[in-house]
């Protein structure tokens, strides 16, 4: 019984590490992505103020 907890705890933590490691890719790929939009958004911008400013 006392092999099977600690095989148990090495799965739950093995499962932590893995969603931990997963939700910081998904935060370092998310970011990346908005930070792309946000660059594309902001260059529309720019090109759109000179006309807006008229």
């Amino acid at each position: 019984t006392e092999s099977t907890a600690t095989f148990r705890e090495k799965i739950v933590q093995l499962r932590n590490y893995l969603s931990i490691f997963v939700h910081a890719r998904c935060i370092f790929l998310f970011g990346h992505f908005n930070i792309l939009k946000i660059t594309e958004i902001t260059k529309d911008f720019k090109d759109f103020q000179p006309s807006f400013f008229r």
